[in-house]
């Protein structure tokens, strides 16, 4: 048998008188409390907090550090399929309709909706471009393209059918039979009126004038109607009438500007226009001493005076006074002549 000799208590027991106690194991890390996995940061099932590695300490879920921009409240953009599995159905209409525009171009009953189906073709294929979740860009493209094609054929398709429509409106199946030129009727000029003051020249002359004032019957010496009662009256100045009525009329040569009043009145049984019916227009010049008449005023008149120019048409009874401007004294030398038609000339005076 063996003996063991007995075991050193004091070596066993750190309690014993002589022996100091091992140190003791360092804590545990600090764990701060983790909140509800509902209220868990700003997006539930998202962790505020996470550990890298096993003992490590926890840090903020950097996931939550970047806040989500634009209108998807997630911390991530939204998931977009690529170009390969993006829907491609409206380049696919696109197509369809601009095949259906143009196969409706040559078909005669569907020939006018084929532009409405081109633009819609057109129009498909901007969307389909534009948005970025539609697919088939290519394919939007070439449905474009033939649109377009498509419209610009139409167009000139229709151009020309139009023309052929247009011409048959106006073309003559009947042939053409030539028809002689009618023999034109032999000219016969009208009977114009012949003005005569029914003086056979007794009156009315250089030698013999009227006196101013006196009223003159002119009749057609044809038919012998009357037409017109003709009287002149004395020459008046009208220099400061004129000079009042606009700054621009110049300022006379002779210093007097002379106003020669011509009363017209019809007496005839029908109208009569003074510009159309040329055979028995009036008009009225000066002519001096020695025979030269001298050149018509052609100025801006006052209110109350008419020229020559303004005479209208006159019916039965209607009178006119004209005046007609020119460039001298009131008191000179001469007479006045009046010409009715194209030379038909009466003379008037003062009374000797």
């Amino acid at each position: 048998m063996i003996d063991v000799p007995p075991a050193d208590r004091g070596a066993q027991d750190p309690h014993a008188p002589g022996r100091t106690a091992p140190p003791a194991p360092p804590p545990p890390p600090y764990v701060p409390p983790q909140p509800p996995y509902a209220a868990r940061g700003p997006y539930r099932g998202v962790p505020a907090f996470i550990q890298r590695y096993p003992g490590a300490p926890p840090e903020p879920n950097p996931a939550l550090q970047r806040q989500p921009s634009g209108p998807y409240p997630y911390p991530y953009p939204p998931y977009t399929p690529p170009a390969g599995e993006r829907p491609k159905t409206f380049a696919v209409l696109s197509l369809i309709g601009a095949l259906a525009g143009i196969f409706a171009v040559f078909t005669g009953p569907l020939a006018f909706a084929s532009g409405p189906i081109l633009i819609a073709a057109i129009v498909l294929g901007i969307i389909a471009l534009a948005n970025r979740r539609q697919g088939g860009k290519s394919l939007a493209i070439a449905a474009i393209i033939l649109a377009v094609s498509g419209g610009i054929l139409a167009w000139i398709i229709t151009a020309i059918f139009g023309l052929g429509i247009t011409g048959d409106l106006f073309r003559d199946d009947e042939p053409f039979i030539p028809q002689p030129i009618p023999t034109p009727d032999p000219f016969v000029p009208p009977v114009e009126g012949e003005p005569t003051d029914g003086s056979d020249g007794s009156r009315g002359t250089v030698a013999t004038p009227y006196t101013y004032g006196e009223v003159v019957t002119i009749s057609d010496a044809v038919t012998g109607d009357p037409v017109w009662e003709l009287t002149v009256e004395a020459p008046v100045d009208v220099t400061v009438d004129l000079a009042a009525e606009d700054l621009f009329n110049p300022t006379p040569e002779s210093g007097t500007y002379t106003g020669i009043p011509v009363t017209l009145t019809y007496i005839g049984l029908e109208t009569v226009d003074p510009w159309i019916d040329y055979e028995w227009n009036v008009a009225a010049t000066w002519v001096t001493a020695g025979g030269t008449p001298l050149e018509q005023e052609y100025l801006i008149l006052p209110d109350g005076y008419v020229g020559v120019t303004d005479l209208d048409a006159m019916s039965h009874g209607e009178t006119v006074t004209f005046h007609t401007i020119v460039d001298a004294p009131t008191d000179a030398a001469g007479s006045v002549r009046t010409t009715i038609g194209y030379d038909y000339d009466l003379y008037w005076a003062a009374p000797a």
